[in-house]
């Protein structure tokens, strides 16, 4: 009989020690999850980031398109272009993807369209494979230049980075 209650009392002591460290395993999981998860007090000393404000030259009310296979033009009003095809913003005399990351901004004044085959060869822009596109100035300075494959359903494809120069 003594050796029943020692087992017992043995078997006992093992089952609430075991359930004791459980107990405290899961306390300290919940414990490092809430840590991890409590949101941090931001101090209140933190400097804001100084807003830049710069100022934009006056833009043109149209943009002259000109087709390099007929030679023709066309003043094509602003408003008809994306902002990425009306302007080009620059930080450091570098384009960049963003105006708020600008120090300057140049107006495009002309577009000038270069539609080709495989080959190259400036063809009308129904045959064209592929369109190149350089973009000036009001000084008539290339800002820009892209080309943009054409694909089968007569749909241009953007280039993968298009403030990258080529």
């Amino acid at each position: 009989m003594d050796q029943t209650i020692k087992k017992i009392i043995t078997k006992n002591i093992v089952v609430w020690g075991s359930v004791l460290l459980g107990v405290i395993l899961l306390l300290s999981v919940g414990l490092i999850i809430y840590i991890q998860l409590a949101p941090r007090q931001v101090s209140q000393t933190t400097k804001q980031p100084k807003i830049r404000m710069i100022q934009l030259p006056q833009y043109p009310k149209t943009i002259t398109v000109i087709d390099d296979y007929d030679k023709t033009s066309k003043n094509v009003p602003i408003e008809d272009f994306s902002r990425f095809d009306q302007m080009v913003p620059l930080n450091n005399g570098k384009e960049v993807d963003a105006v708020w990351k600008a120090d300057a901004v140049v107006w495009i004044y002309k577009e000038e369209i270069m539609p080709q085959d495989k080959e190259g060869t400036i063809v009308p822009l129904e045959k064209a494979v592929r369109i190149t596109i350089k973009q000036y100035g009001k000084d008539n300075e290339l800002l820009r230049e892209r080309t943009m494959d054409i694909s089968s359903s007569g749909k241009i494809a953007p280039p993968k980075n298009p403030t990258e120069k080529k």
